[in-house]
């Protein structure tokens, strides 16, 4: 618009809100020249131009001071931290310097060190922790310290076995006992070093099995040989550790010395059988005279007969004879295994014959005035037992209540009272037990399983509750002085225990008493039925040789047995070569080399043992049979072990001594 041309205008529009009448659409309008607005502006500019520039003057005037302000700020920043971080690091420094210091004394063994905390930080939270293992290291090493004091003071052998049974800590008392020392042990098997026997299976197997173990928390009676080559009797027990020791599974082997213990068991064991054969013996010499007298009858009746000319009736007093000379030799061998002192051999055993010699010896010996009675409830277990110390038990209790019974009969029960007029009795009897859960609630002393109880009864005096307490003590005895020692009961309870048994006393005042105890059943085993089903019938497969000629070398030191053996063996048709003593009977064999050999264990010059030994070098596949006077046991055993065959006891009739050929002839 400056040079007079149609003006420019700026239009500016808002609707309303409002409508008119006929509903258009209202707005207002204004316009401006563009001249007016162009000059305003102009104007505008020139003074924000202004403002810039001198905005700019004053920014590049303080840009170097700002500039200069920050790089001070960060080289302050910097100094501090770097202070800091020297204050935190030597903190650091000497806190790891004083960790490293601290675990070097507890590496040597001082567990006394204790490190300076700090007050706040995680340096105080690392110092308290290493003060506070220290601590329970200390406390750790305080009991461990103890306990191995405490178990080297103990006078019990303790050896800690790993998984292969190797000894891997060995006791002062184990080394004091054994003679080995703790060097020499550790290493090696307890079994190994010790020579034990028997071995348990862990010790057989070298291995400790994950599964619960027989031998495991009993003790155990064992016999082993010290350093010094002596015989040990071991009270042992194993317990095994359930968690890991120097990573491995392993176990804790205790044991005691009983060797003195025993042999002083064994002398009063022996001494009492003794003390009871005392008892026993005038009965017994009444029937050895009685029997004496009727062999001697026959006898006399064989010579009358033979000079009269009337041998129809020889053959029947020899009879007569041969029946009384059988009675003797059967109470000879009873009291000759009732007194034997011989190791204790726990079996499976037959309980009834035992109970029946044991009331053959007493009816030959307690007062015929006594009614004694035995009682089999159905068929009997067999029983875990040595059948010479069963039969001591049952000896000794039987005479306890015969002598309570003879009180009786003369009037002089301590206590006059209640007195029944029955007949005197003892009864022995035996039945089949289980023990459960309810018994064991009344006696403690228990153990649950099969028992087999044996009971022995009488209707004698009875004992008051207070004798009661008192009949299992060593030297407590109701006898007269001179009567009795007061270790009667005592044994008894010894041996009962002896074989993992128990036993119940029930007694009332002029009513009797009752003895019970309990012996735990064997296990039967099919092999021990076979073989025994093969041993009984040995005897019938063997008469296919009964007409055999052999040549017999019979060897005894006794005149007496060698005549009569001779004369039995030539009866039968066999050629008898006699030998005197062992060193004659090796000569002997060596000589005639004899079919069989019939050899007495007792003999002067040589014993059976050494000779049967020199005559198995000679000849491995020799066919000895040896003979004694004496039951069979150990020593017997170890003759079987050697090579003997047979074991014929004395007296031996015709036809033992022909079976027992027969069978050592059939065996090959």
């Amino acid at each position: 618009g400056d040079h007079g041309g149609p003006k420019r205008c700026f239009t500016f529009l808002v609707p309303l809100k409002d409508r008119s009448s006929d509903g258009q659409l209202l707005v207002v309008g204004a316009k401006v020249e563009t001249n007016s607005v162009m000059q305003s502006m102009r104007l505008s500019t020139g003074v924000f131009s202004g403002i810039a520039l001198r905005t700019e003057k004053i920014m590049k005037s303080n840009l170097y001071q700002v500039i200069f302000s920050i790089f001070l700020i960060v080289i302050l920043v910097l100094i501090v931290s770097l202070g800091i971080a020297l204050r935190i690091g030597r903190n650091i420094s000497r806190t790891i310097d004083s960790l490293l210091g601290g675990m070097r004394q507890v590496n040597q063994g001082d567990l006394s060190v204790k490190l300076d905390t700090f007050d706040t930080g995680e340096m105080k939270d690392l110092t308290d922790a290493f003060n506070s293992m220290v601590s329970k290291l200390r406390e750790t090493t305080v009991s461990q310290e103890f306990l191995e004091t405490l178990i080297h003071s103990l006078p019990i052998g303790i050896a800690m076995v790993d998984s292969e049974m190797k000894i891997v800590f060995w006791s002062k008392a184990a080394e004091s006992i054994t003679g080995f020392s703790k060097e020499e042990a550790m290493g090696k098997t307890k079994c190994g070093l010790l020579k034990i026997s028997p071995p348990c299976k862990a010790c057989k197997e070298q291995m400790v099995p994950p599964e619960p173990m027989e031998e495991e928390g009993s003790p155990n009676t064992v016999t082993a040989t010290s350093k010094q080559g002596e015989r040990m009797v071991l009270l042992v027990q194993f317990t095994k550790m359930h968690h890991s020791y120097r990573g491995e599974v392993a176990g804790i082997v205790s044991f005691i010395d009983i060797t003195t213990q025993q042999q002083l068991e064994e002398q009063l064991s022996h001494a009492q059988r003794m003390e009871a054969i005392g008892v026993l013996a005038a009965g017994i010499a009444h029937d050895f005279n009685n029997m004496l007298g009727a062999i001697m009858g026959n006898l006399d009746l064989i010579s009358m007969s033979v000079e009269e000319g009337n041998t129809k009736d020889i053959p029947s007093y020899a009879e007569a004879a041969q029946k009384v000379v059988t009675q003797a030799a059967q109470i000879t061998k009873r009291l000759l295994a009732f007194t034997r002192q011989a190791p204790v051999i726990m079996k499976p055993l037959d309980p009834v014959p035992v109970v029946n010699e044991t009331r053959e010896i007493l009816a030959r010996t307690i007062d015929r005035r006594i009614s004694l009675e035995t009682r089999i409830e159905g068929p009997t277990w067999d029983v875990m037992a040595d059948s010479s110390e069963l039969q001591q038990i049952l000896v000794n209790i039987c005479l306890n209540a015969a002598d309570a019974l003879l009180q009786r009969i003369a009037g002089e029960c301590p206590h006059k009272r209640n007195l029944k007029e029955a007949p005197p009795r003892l009864t022995i009897s035996i039945a089949n037990v289980e023990v459960d859960e309810d018994y064991i609630l009344s006696h403690p002393y228990a153990l649950p399983g099969r028992f087999v109880r044996f009971t022995v009864s009488d209707n004698g005096c009875g004992m008051d509750s207070e004798t009661i307490g008192k009949i299992f003590d060593p030297f407590f005895t109701t006898k007269e002085l001179g009567k009795g020692t007061g270790l009667g009961l005592a044994t008894v309870y010894g041996l009962i225990k002896q074989h993992k048994g128990w036993i119940t006393v029930e007694s009332e005042v002029g009513i009797g008493s009752a003895f019970s105890f309990y012996i735990p059943a064997a296990k039967a085993k099919e092999s021990d039925q076979a073989t025994a089903s093969q041993r009984d019938r040995a005897p019938e497969e063997t008469v296919n040789n009964k007409n055999q000629r052999l040549k017999v070398l019979l060897v005894d030191d006794e005149e007496i047995i060698r005549e009569i053996g001779k004369t039995m063996l030539q009866h039968l048709g066999h050629m008898v070569i006699i030998g005197r003593d062992g060193e004659e009977a090796i000569e002997l064999y060596k000589e005639t080399k004899p079919d069989v050999v019939i050899l007495d264990i007792t003999m002067p010059v040589l014993s059976g043992k050494d000779a049967l030994k020199r005559i198995m070098e000679q000849d491995p596949g020799a066919k000895v049979i040896i003979s004694s006077g004496h039951p069979f046991d150990s020593s017997a055993q170890e003759l079987f072990e050697l090579g003997a065959r047979i074991y014929l006891q004395k007296p031996f009739k015709v036809k033992e001594i022909k079976e027992a050929i027969e069978q050592v002839v059939s065996e090959d």
